[in-house]
């Protein structure tokens, strides 16, 4: 899959995070003794396991007021809920995700340039880009839980998101949120208040599909954070589009994440100022 020639495009985009994820009905009979196989044939691209808590379901809602999303848990029976199972690259630049309701891959920036949603070519090949890593992931998942007697594989939501870190100063930053994002200007009634020592904002946006169906939201959220090496200040903008497969199987799943994507992109280009599209070096798309 190549770039739409619609979106906008930025030379240095401040993205550090990019997940790409699929919640699926559980499998009641995966466990750990898979979880160790899965890490014997990922060993020699993904030599790092790691355990972590499980996710919880998550699934957007229409129809209930002022509340997009809800996360649901119901442990039945006498084992703990297995873990969730982390695979790393050796550059930790790369990461797989497996528990048995979940699977997700996630790119952070490291020492490596941003690799982007779509292929790209180089030279006389194409560089795979974050879908297709996925893409491939995924299908290698499926076929291991076929294989194993899992159960089928019935997605239900889909995930993808992408985290931005702005810092406070210097010439890519900005020093507030009425600098970074367009809706928020940061004007009061009135002077009673000084100004805030920080704030945080989020916005949710309904996603609709080519017949005007609701499928799924945009979550843009705004925080202070600081950089964990350095400690500078900075505000971290994150976009996540959520919703159900758009079809049956891997298939359903991609063009659910293609659409959210491009909600992202397009929304990112939205709600951030037209001076940081400048400082981030825009190129295109509408």
């Amino acid at each position: 899959m190549t770039r739409p020639a619609d979106l906008p495009d930025f030379d240095f985009p401040p993205v550090v995070e990019v997940v790409l994820g699929v919640q699926f009905e559980p499998l009641a009979a995966f466990g750990s003794s898979h979880l160790a196989m899965l890490a014997d044939r990922w060993r020699d691209q993904f030599p790092t396991w790691e355990d972590q808590p499980p996710l919880q379901p998550v699934k957007e809602w229409f129809g209930v007021p002022g509340q997009p999303s809800v996360n649901i848990r119901f442990d039945v029976g006498p084992l703990p809920p297995l873990r969730r199972a982390f695979f790393f690259d050796e550059k930790r630049s790369e990461l797989r995700q497996v528990q048995a309701d979940r699977f997700v891959r996630n790119w952070q920036k490291t020492v490596d340039p941003y690799p982007h949603y779509d292929d790209r070519d180089s030279g006389d090949s194409s560089l795979p880009g974050l879908r297709s890593r996925f893409r491939d992931d995924l299908q290698q998942f499926v076929a291991f839980v076929k294989e194993q007697g899992l159960g089928d594989f019935l997605p239900n939501q889909c995930e993808i998101t992408y985290v931005n870190h702005i810092p406070v100063h210097g010439e890519a930053g900005a020093r507030d949120l009425a600098e970074l994002l367009a809706p928020w200007r940061g004007s009061f009634a009135d002077d009673f208040l000084p100004a805030p020592e920080s704030i945080e904002l989020a916005m949710h946006f309904v996603i609709t599909d080519d017949t005007g169906n609701k499928v799924g939201r945009l979550h843009v959220a705004a925080a202070p954070a600081h950089d964990h090496v350095s400690g500078e200040a900075m505000t971290r903008l994150t976009l996540t589009s959520r919703g159900v497969p758009l079809g049956k199987g891997v298939d359903g799943v991609l063009q659910f994440l293609d659409l959210g994507r491009r909600y992202i992109v397009k929304g990112f280009a939205s709600t951030t100022a037209e001076t940081m599209h400048s400082k981030w070096r825009r190129k295109h798309g509408g």
